[in-house]
């Protein structure tokens, strides 16, 4: 949970960074990374969680319904944006 908490921290740091940096050449580059990092972090954990919740013989099931709706949640997102 502490990882998680502190990637979404990492994340809404580099997108409070984004807002204020100046669209000059590469001056974007650090705060999306920050952003990359924030995001990555909790990633690895809920995959795990997803597969832990589930007995073995359906943990395949879990992983492919979870990634699916990660999938379709992440083009939902670009669609509204």
């Amino acid at each position: 949970a502490t990882i998680c908490g502190v990637g979404l921290l990492v994340a809404a740091a580099g997108l409070v960074w984004l807002s204020r940096v100046p669209a000059a050449d590469g001056a974007l580059v650090a705060p999306l990374v920050l952003i990359g990092i924030g995001i990555a972090l909790p990633w690895g954990l809920m995959d795990g969680l997803a597969v832990s919740v589930v007995p073995k013989e359906r943990a395949g099931m879990a992983v492919g319904i979870f990634n699916t709706t990660r999938v379709a949640s992440e083009g939902g997102a670009l669609a509204i944006v």
